[in-house]
């Protein structure tokens, strides 16, 4: 029995870090599920990677500190591998965002593109029967209204629809009094503007508009 569950465990080192490292990133990224055989594949990859290398790196750390202990070596190195399993994915999604990567591609004469449209996310997450409500901060000025259409790439804009044009105060905070409405003409913002921006869903039948998000 013991055998047993020592097996279930070694070969366990091998599903975790990758099922942890594919979740996280499928959630930053906006990204869709895929066929579950190509899901099982990438998982067990990014986990042997993960596991192989941390193993050797953590065997060569707790030599140079002088631990023997085998135990004390196969905790440290599962709790390293599962640091590591939760911040990579984050440096990736952040690495694929980076405008300097775009930039290198580019010198490189690469046709792609590696900035996701943080937009596109928003969109895939948005709930069946129901519209993207935002507000937009600018510098002295803020929008909010249904976002239609949205490019997060350089040089692209928002548009909104029903929206609602608002002063900053000096805090940089919405003066609601200061709200105008046009519900006919669409607001097109240049991204490059934008300071930042808040959402929320709202239905897009029967439901009152939130104003300010």
């Amino acid at each position: 029995m013991k055998e047993i569950l020592e097996t279930i465990l070694q070969n366990f080192v091998y599903v975790y870090p990758g099922v942890i490292f594919y979740v996280i990133y499928l959630y930053i990224s906006g990204g869709k599920r895929e066929d579950e055989e190509l899901v099982y594949l990438k998982i067990f990859c990014i986990s042997y990677v993960l596991a192989h290398n941390t193993r050797i790196a953590m065997t060569i750390v707790c030599e140079r500190m002088g631990l023997s202990d085998r135990n004390m070596i196969e905790l440290l190195t599962n709790a390293a591998l599962l640091c590591l399993s939760v911040v990579l994915p984050l440096l990736l999604y952040r690495l694929l965002q980076s405008k300097w990567l775009d930039r290198f591609l580019k010198q490189l004469k690469i046709p792609i593109s590696t900035s996701r449209n943080i937009f596109y996310m928003i969109e895939q997450k948005r709930p069946e029967g129901a519209a993207v409500y935002a507000t937009v901060y600018l510098e002295n000025t803020a929008y909010s209204g249904i976002l239609v259409s949205a490019e997060s790439e350089e040089g692209g804009f928002l548009c909104l629809s029903h929206w609602k044009k608002y002063s900053l105060t000096p805090e940089h905070q919405i003066d609601p009094a200061s709200g105008t409405e046009q519900k006919k003409a669409l607001a097109v913002i240049p991204v490059a503007s934008a300071r930042h921006y808040y959402y929320t869903y709202v239905p897009l039948e029967g439901g009152a508009l939130p104003g300010v998000v």
